[in-house]
């Protein structure tokens, strides 16, 4: 039996997937700076900071990422279960961290500037405006999903 929540499981699937991808290409780029960072960080308390800071944000989009393409995947593949509580239960929780998490992201990245000869930083904002924006729209296809999951569509 074919369902909606198949079709919108599938394409939260593929925009975590996008998110995923492209947290995993920005931390190379970030980590050519972490050296240097780290130098900075033994002088100066705010450039500890915002290296742990730096650090936190960009995990946190990778585990959400990881975490959303998974259930999405599950979601997608095994559609059936007995227990609607539950298979309305995943995609809320899911649409409140994939949500969180894009807005934690989207305050550490929205002040930070791009820095002129520091290419590959700057690719690096670029890129987590990529999973900023893959995690908002992962939380409204959760979101759908909850409403379609709850309608038995």
């Amino acid at each position: 039996m074919f369902l909606i929540s198949n079709v919108i499981a599938t394409i939260t699937t593929f925009e975590s997937a996008r998110a995923l991808y492209y947290s995993a290409i920005s931390i190379p780029k970030l980590l050519n700076y972490e050296e240097k960072a780290k130098k900075a960080a033994k002088w100066s308390n705010s450039a500890d900071k915002r290296l742990w800071d730096t650090r936190y944000t960009v995990a946190a989009g990778v585990v959400t990422a990881a975490v959303s393409v998974t259930v999405s995947a599950f979601y997608a593949l095994y559609p059936f279960s007995e227990r609607r509580a539950l298979i309305v239960a995943w995609p809320v929780g899911m649409l409140a961290g994939t949500y969180w998490t894009s807005r934690y992201m989207q305050s550490f990245w929205h002040s930070k500037v791009k820095i002129p000869l520091l290419d590959e930083y700057n690719e690096a904002i670029s890129d987590t405006a990529h999973v900023i924006s893959g995690l908002k729209l992962a939380a409204w296809t959760w979101g759908l999903l909850a409403l379609t999951r709850t309608l038995g569509l």
